[in-house]
């Protein structure tokens, strides 16, 4: 089974996000892996006569899990539980006075 999200996140990493999760089962084991990224961006306008946007990139975190997990069914409802160690990146992007950015 996969799964796919968009939306928005909150706080100092929020904005764009989008994932995917591809879950697989063998009896009641179930392995997933799971890709989470959120993309932050400044949009900017060159001039109030010429109103073109200009998207620069604030931040972005990326997450990448591998889990294993139980999944069982009890009165007809499904329940899993899974852990992981994730793998989290975060980049954030500033410009100096001079307008690079680093």
């Amino acid at each position: 089974m996969c799964v796919i999200a968009f939306g928005h996140s909150w706080g100092k990493v929020g904005g764009l996000t989008g994932g995917a999760s591809i879950h697989c089962q063998t009896g009641k084991s179930m392995l997933t892996f799971r890709y989470v990224g959120t993309v932050k961006m400044r949009v900017t306008v060159l001039s109030p006569f010429f109103p073109f946007p200009i998207p620069n990139q604030k931040s972005n975190m990326e997450a990448f899990a591998l889990l294993y997990g139980w999944r069982f069914i009890r009165k007809s409802k499904g329940y899993s539980f899974s852990l992981s160690p994730p793998l989290n990146k975060f980049s954030q992007y500033y410009k100096n006075a001079n307008n690079l950015q680093f």
